[in-house]
């Protein structure tokens, strides 16, 4: 109650001071003068001009000052943001990714009649000799791997679990000679629990003469993932 008394006293005494202040003609005298001194000296003038464009001018550049600077803050903002939302998709893809690992387990002589493709087979050549090869297939990535498929072609083995293991019997067919190495790829597709498509590749080097076969593990890539 006390402070809207005290508030009403003040407009009460800021309204008289008003009044008493056009009552006493100060505001045209003011104004008169003002206008007086202005037109006896046009110096005055253009330095009341130069001060009004030097105003407007210094508030321009500081306005486009705070623009630039506010734009540029967003823009690092933005990066910030893309940055830390691809991190955060490679950490959650990482964390259900499958990695497949093939060791070979047997390796058949090679062959001299030619061997119909079959759903496990890998064409290296347009000769008329194949091989086969006993591998043992494993998941060591952290997420199921589904929807195996072997050369582009749906695989006999479709889904290993974290850490599972299976027997994989894979024909290589077309060897020009029996005792020739070659050099071929073995491509796996798969999908994690998400859906996202992988491809990992393994090096492969047949040696003609002996019973072995070198493997190089690729690492997946992604082929299709989140957006």
């Amino acid at each position: 109650m006390k402070k809207k008394v005290g508030i009403a006293i003040g407009i009460i005494f800021v309204i008289l001071t008003i009044l008493a202040l056009i009552k006493a003609n100060f505001f045209q005298g003011f104004l008169w003068e003002y206008q007086t001194y202005l037109s006896k000296d046009i110096e005055h003038q253009a330095k009341l001009f130069e001060s009004v464009i030097s105003g407007i001018c210094g508030g321009a550049v500081t306005f486009i000052a705070l623009y630039i600077t506010i734009k540029h803050e967003n823009k690092k903002e933005e990066i910030r943001w893309q940055k830390e939302r691809k991190k955060a998709k490679e950490e959650r893809l990482l964390s259900v990714r499958p990695f497949l690992n093939i060791e070979c387990i047997k390796l058949s002589i090679i062959r001299g009649n030619r061997h119909e493709e079959s759903t496990d087979s890998i064409k290296v050549g347009d000769g008329k000799y194949h091989r086969y090869a006993q591998v043992r297939i494993s998941n060591h990535g952290y997420g199921k791997c589904n929807k195996i498929c072997l050369g582009g072609n749906k695989c006999s083995i479709e889904q290993l679990d974290v850490d599972e293991e299976k027997n994989l019997t894979i024909y290589f067919l077309g060897f020009m000679s029996e005792n020739i190495t070659s050099n071929f790829d073995i491509t796996f597709s798969y999908q994690d629990i998400f859906g996202n498509k992988y491809t990992q590749v393994f090096s492969c080097v047949l040696k003609g003469e002996k019973q072995e076969i070198e493997i190089d593990i690729g690492e997946p890539l992604l082929k299709e993932g989140e957006d």
